[in-house]
């Protein structure tokens, strides 16, 4: 994974039940990650890759399993740390704001 610049390229914004799941320090919602299939699309690499985990640790939701097929990762994105060590590289901005009742999303608009 590049280093965390200080850019948005290497930041996710996310609310605190997000990080909580991403982290696996509570329980997958999987109707809290729908938002997926649509931040999946966005171009910076960080939201890319983390929608392609997540989306990988849904792959029994028959939604996150048709967003997986479509969604393609080069190998640079592919070969990024897995979860424990980009956590300690990539920037995670933890959200408070509720948007329209669900979270902010993965995503940098």
């Amino acid at each position: 994974m590049p280093p965390a610049t200080g850019n948005m390229d290497d930041a996710i914004l996310i609310c605190p039940k997000c990080l909580a799941q991403i982290e696996k320090k509570e329980e997958l919602d999987a109707t809290h990650w729908q938002s997926l299939t649509t931040s999946m699309w966005s171009e910076v690499p960080a939201v890319q890759v983390m929608a392609w985990r997540m989306l990988n640790r849904l792959r029994n939701e028959s939604w996150a399993a048709e967003n997986i097929d479509m969604l393609y990762l080069d190998e640079e994105k592919l070969a990024w740390p897995r979860p424990a060590e980009t956590m300690k590289t990539m920037r995670l901005l933890t959200c408070t704001k509720i948007v329209s009742g669900q979270c902010c999303k993965v995503a940098i608009m």
